[in-house]
């Protein structure tokens, strides 16, 4: 969407117009939830912290400085409750996990034999980064 589209479909947002804040809502919602998923891992608490940035974002509409694109304000408040959301569960780091799943045996220059073994290793991968901080993951 660009600049200018967005704009108006913001002012009209802002003059109450549901369709307008639908709109971009429904341009938006699937790239916040994609990235909120790869943070979190979890489908649902990914979908909750999108629905929240949402609502957020429609409660200070007329906050939004025009200078900067949309989508960046956007990111940063699901950055934002994201992190929240890590800190009211913090899981702790536990390196034994991640032993297993990054130096399990596994040898980068042998074929995978099967999707099954491939699908089971990302898995415990993902089972590992989310025993890691909020901080490492960004990182990683």
């Amino acid at each position: 969407m660009d600049r200018q589209t967005e704009r108006d479909l913001i002012e009209r947002a802002i003059a109450g117009d549901r369709v307008a804040a639908g709109e971009f809502i429904q341009a938006h919602q699937a790239s916040v939830y994609a990235y909120l998923l790869r943070m979190c891992g979890r489908p649902h608490l990914a979908e909750d912290i999108a629905q929240e940035a949402f609502v957020r974002v429609l409660s200070n509409l007329d906050r939004f400085d025009f200078r900067y694109r949309f989508s960046t304000w956007l990111f940063t408040i699901a950055r934002r409750l994201y992190i929240n959301a890590m800190q009211k569960h913090k899981p702790a780091f536990d390196s034994e996990i991640v032993e297993r799943a990054v130096g399990g045996g596994f040898n980068p220059g042998e074929p995978v034999d099967d999707g099954e073994s491939l699908h089971s290793r990302r898995d415990m991968l993902q089972h590992a980064l989310m025993r890691l901080s909020t901080e490492q993951r960004e990182i990683i």
